[in-house]
């Protein structure tokens, strides 16, 4: 009898043993399969996620309009809300957030197919995040800027763009696996720009921009780094809650965020944004892209 019970815990570990093997081989192949992606692969999903081909084809002009909660934190932390607007048309695109403080009235910023344009709050003054788009205008000319809220989303029309994309492999952002794609325009100078879809739906949810300075006064968008030191900066883009609007499955959360950094101040900025209300098809007139 006591032979018998051990023969049967022998079967029962080797059957647990093969049955887990089995599982951890397939999840190694379904990772290594995840890991061989083509930059096309994710870029198919992804623009399935968005809509129909037809429907996006058809996407000539988008409104997207909601409201804004700013944060800045430096020396203190300040708190301001107000109104958020995405309008393009094209490759061209506009952010406005309106604020109603005379000393933080708004951030704005255009690309009207030709230059990238940004409001000064003040004569000669523009905000940090306006200079840092004005100094790397490669993230707004490429349509990067507002990800899959933008007509100008370089993933609808990449050919156009002459731009290429390397696979990052799978990560992991805030618990969720995603796909990374890093984006290398043509002429886009040395800032890192790295795209993160999510695993299960493909829908963008992420955007990251890095650069690395060592300047001297006045090389940098922030005039205020010391000359000679080593300025980082690191601007992201948020997407979340996917809803449909019309015949697009689009992101009604939208936060973006740049940190500053050098070894005499480092500033953090935050702007999240909720759209409730999109707009297909209107006309807009070309000098909303123009900012001066």
């Amino acid at each position: 009898m006591k032979k018998l019970t051990c023969l049967l815990h022998k079967l029962a570990f080797t059957f647990l043993f093969s049955i887990a093997l089995v599982s951890l081989c397939t999840s190694f192949r379904a990772s290594a399969a995840a890991d061989k992606m083509k930059p096309e692969d994710v870029v198919s999903k992804h623009l399935a996620a968005i809509g129909a081909d037809e429907a996006r084809t058809s996407l000539k002009t988008m409104i997207a309009i909601g409201t804004v909660d700013a944060t800045f934190r430096g020396r203190g932390i300040s708190k301001i809300s107000g109104t958020s607007l995405i309008a393009s048309d094209g490759d061209k695109n506009l952010i406005s957030l309106i604020f109603n403080n005379p000393e933080y009235p708004f951030e704005r910023i255009g690309f009207n197919g030709d230059r990238v344009t940004g409001a000064e709050i003040r004569p000669g003054a523009r905000t940090p995040l306006v200079n840092f788009l004005l100094g790397y205008d490669t993230i707004i000319r490429q349509g990067l800027l507002g990800g899959t809220l933008s007509t100008a989303w370089p993933l609808l029309h990449l050919t156009e763009k002459n731009a290429k994309l390397e696979y990052g492999g799978l990560k992991k952002i805030e618990n969720k696996q995603v796909h990374e794609l890093r984006y290398l325009p043509r002429k886009g100078g040395d800032i890192k720009i790295s795209l993160f879809f999510d695993a299960e739906t493909f829908q963008h949810v992420r955007s990251e921009y890095r650069k690395t300075i060592a300047g001297q006064m006045g090389t940098s968008p922030d005039a205020s780094s010391s000359a000679g030191a080593e300025t980082r900066y690191k601007m992201v883009e948020e997407f979340g809650d996917f809803k449909q609007e019309g015949n697009l499955n689009l992101p009604h959360d939208y936060k973006l965020s740049l940190v500053i950094e050098n070894p005499s101040n480092s500033m953090s900025f935050e702007w999240i944004m909720k759209f409730t209300r999109f707009t297909f098809g209107q006309a807009i007139a070309e000098k909303e892209f123009s900012l001066g």
